[in-house]
């Protein structure tokens, strides 16, 4: 399992919720977008900057996966993110995902030590498609409720406040208040030969 967090004030996530990169080998309980193979494209030091995107609409954000890395020396791969940059190197394996890319496009750019040896293979990419967490959409719209066992009391409506109008200096809004900014938003993408979601769950941090 490899995770990952935005720097804090970096980016923000949908209510206020910390977007946390995980790789699992299934899919958690929220389906968000899909996994999609593409023809692999072989990057190395001479590709130059590599444009990447998905033009498809519904795209809210991308996560991309290399496999086939020769990275060696002091060569790295980086890819935009719209908030940071991933930089990856020979300790990163020979496979790996990229924290989510904010919005349908990013660059990749392999950086080489002068030896023209190395390159990487990006052969898919995880869309998101569901839970806007850059908040990209004006006027923000809620997810959809898969699951009606995630409202209480089951089958009712979700009734939805922004956890920014809670009061800590009420008494009766103070644990909702601290619960809210310990509440973390787990991403997980399965590997290529099992899943092909980008899924989600809910995860609470100690404070």
């Amino acid at each position: 399992m490899t995770t990952s967090g935005f720097p804090q004030g970096a980016a923000r996530a949908a209510v206020t919720l910390l977007l946390i990169t995980t790789l699992e080998p299934s899919p958690a309980s929220h389906r968000l977008g899909s996994v999609l193979n593409i023809a692999p494209m072989v990057i190395n030091g001479a590709s130059g900057v590599v444009p990447f995107g998905d033009a498809n609409p519904i795209t809210k954000y991308l996560v991309l996966h290399f496999s086939s890395s020769t990275l060696e020396g002091s060569d790295q791969l980086v890819v935009t993110l719209g908030y940071d940059t991933d930089v990856f190197d020979a300790s990163s394996g020979t496979e790996f995902w990229t924290r989510p890319v904010n919005g349908a496009a990013t660059t990749i750019t392999y950086v080489d030590d002068g030896d023209g040896i190395g390159s990487v293979t990006l052969n898919l990419y995880g869309r998101g498609e569901e839970s806007d967490v850059f908040l990209l959409s004006t006027p923000y719209m809620n997810p959809e409720v898969l699951f009606d066992h995630a409202v209480c009391p089951v089958n009712s409506a979700p009734s939805w406040q922004n956890v920014r109008c809670l009061d800590p200096s009420i008494p009766a809004e103070m644990t909702m208040s601290n619960v809210a900014r310990a509440t973390g938003m787990i991403l997980m993408v399965g590997p290529p030969r099992r899943s092909r979601v980008v899924s989600s769950s809910r995860a609470v941090r100690p404070r």
